[in-house]
């Protein structure tokens, strides 16, 4: 047994023995609570870490020695490096509740899980990492040039000389180019982001590998493509442990990090602490969290969690408020090549969310999308309340579905799909009801189905400029504030097309749609209680195609 009592007082237990007790047993190594080998380095161990493996799985920190110690995040990863040294898989931290176990430094989990029973680690001072708990793997090496055009929906690529030999049916590749991929109102700005995805290879067929899925962006030789391998950390888990901080405000830092990583499950609880959870670069990620106030609503540390980067196939499960956003995705950023503002790069795609949310009185929108990001879906996600810049959902991406969401009594509109960003947006049922101002506000290529817009304090649905495309069908748009339908535009959208729907006369909703503009059809919509279809639709430009509509009881 090896026992030395330098600053940090790490003492280990597994399976609730100690290694004291073994030495007091000295054949427990023989009997069926123990399996050999022993740890391959326990003899030495440095600093004061006595182990003992025990079914060789997981070492479990003492609670003693964490609440003694002055920092226990040093405890922690005391713990997490003795198992990576002895290819233990994880590491268990006991019960624990706030200012129990105070942590001034991050901690890097190397590989290994991280599994509380009970566990609250509370932030007692600035620490100057990205992270508390932080997982990542490797984007090293060099990034040569593809030397042929890929297009979206292409499912190989030509691997690059540099490559050769590399890669292997399960490699991670990252490829990129300088292709815009977020809406034309981030052109220019500092929120226009750039392709990169990441895939794993399926298969190599001699010069090409064959990818797990297409591509979704294009990658021409002349916007600068480029591939390069991407070394994660896979298969490990963060769960069962809350994080809290003494002072959210002055204590900046992000629950967790994980990044470049393959298959993680992060299962936390996040309560009046400096920062949420954040998944970078990352695949087939699962995520529970239970997000009780983030303080620090005015800036990224109030973000509940975010999927961000090349992120793909993720399941986030997140419950709470009284935060910036629940949830949102974000790029990747990165400095500028040429020492310019940051750049933003990758679009988290794939992605599952759903969850119960509420907005504090400084809450932005409930659940958020950033510019950046494609295929998400939002099921059954809903939100409640807020102050006066509170929406239920914002939309600012690409090809995003609301499946079956709700949004009560929001400080702002209901649904903002943002012009010039959403484009693609599918609403699919639900409810959209009592928001202090509009409840749906329409964009490019969206769609709404067979949902309730019901009681806000502006019109039901806004079309503008951006709503080309755009289709309200077979849903219930009832007692909004004046109108059913406004449209606030100049006349420069096309092809807007309302169908299907209810838009009954009610004392608070006198009109069913007001100054229908372009060629906008309105088609085989009951304005119920309305003495007549031209009583119902104010106003309606010269190309607005009015067909098939009823009035009445």
């Amino acid at each position: 047994m090896v026992r030395r009592t330098p600053s940090r007082r790490a003492f280990l237990r597994l399976g609730g023995v100690s290694l004291a007790a073994a030495a007091l047993a000295p054949h427990a190594f023989g009997s069926t609570a123990f399996t050999d080998p022993r740890p391959a380095r326990l003899a030495s161990r440095p600093g004061s870490i006595t182990l003992l493996s025990s079914l060789g799985n997981r070492y479990i920190v003492d609670r003693a020695t964490l609440l003694a110690a002055p920092d226990a995040s040093s405890v922690i990863q005391d713990a997490i490096d003795a198992a990576a040294a002895d290819g233990i898989p994880t590491v268990e931290l006991p019960p624990g509740d706030p200012d129990d176990y105070a942590c001034h430094s991050a901690v890097h989990l190397k590989g290994r899980s991280l599994i509380g029973v009970g566990t609250t680690l509370t932030v007692g001072s600035a620490i100057p990492a990205r992270a508390l708990l932080n997982a990542s793997g490797i984007t090293g090496g060099s990034k040569p040039s593809l030397n042929e055009d890929h297009g979206s929906g292409s499912t190989r690529i030509r691997i690059p000389d540099e490559l050769r030999g590399s890669m292997a049916a399960g490699t991670v590749l990252g490829i990129e180019a300088r292709v815009q991929t977020t809406g034309p109102a981030t052109t220019g700005t500092g929120q226009q982001g750039w392709a990169f995805e990441m895939h794993q290879v399926d298969r190599v067929r001699g010069p090409f590998a064959y990818l797990d899925e297409p591509l979704i962006w294009d990658y021409p030789v002349a916007a600068g493509a480029r591939a390069f391998i991407i070394q994660p950390v896979s298969d490990f888990a963060i769960e069962g442990i809350r994080i809290t901080a003494t002072d959210a405000h002055s204590q900046p830092i992000r629950g967790v990090l994980v990044r470049e990583a393959i298959r993680p499950t992060i299962d936390v609880a996040l309560l009046d602490a400096g920062g949420g959870v954040l998944v970078l670069n990352s695949m087939h990620s699962t995520i529970r969290a239970q997000v009780d106030a983030l303080p620090r609503y005015y800036d990224e540390f109030g973000y509940g969690v975010v999927i961000a980067g090349a992120s793909a196939y993720a399941t986030a499960e997140v419950n709470g408020g009284n935060c910036r956003h629940l949830f949102s995705t974000l790029a990747d950023e990165r400095p500028s090549p040429t020492g310019g503002a940051n750049e933003q790069w990758g679009d988290p795609r794939h992605l599952v969310v759903r969850g119960s949310g509420w907005a504090g009185p400084d809450s932005l929108a409930v659940w958020d999308t950033h510019p950046y990001g494609y295929d998400i879906t939002f099921d059954r996600c809903d939100a409640h309340g807020g102050g006066s810049d509170a929406a239920g959902f914002q939309i600012r991406n690409r090809n995003v579905a609301l499946s079956q969401c709700s949004s009560t009594s929001a400080g702002n509109v209901a649904a903002r799909l943002a012009p010039g960003q959403a484009s693609g947006v599918r609403i699919t049922g639900g409810s959209f009801t009592g928001a202090a101002r509009a409840g749906i506000g329409l964009a490019a290529g969206c769609s709404v189905s067979g949902a309730t817009i019901r009681g806000n304090g502006e019109a039901g649905i806004i079309v503008n400029d951006e709503s080309t495309q755009a289709t309200v069908a077979n849903s219930l748009i009832e007692s909004n504030a004046g109108f059913g339908v406004q449209d606030q535009s100049s006349g420069e959208h096309t092809g807007v097309l309302l169908e299907g729907n209810t838009i009954p006369y009610s004392d608070t909703q006198h009109l069913g749609v007001l100054l229908p503009q372009s060629d906008m059809i309105i088609r085989e919509n009951h304005f119920r209680g309305f003495a007549s279809v031209d009583a119902a639709i104010h106003q309606p430009g010269p190309n607005v195609q009015i067909v098939n509509n009823t009035a009445g009881a």
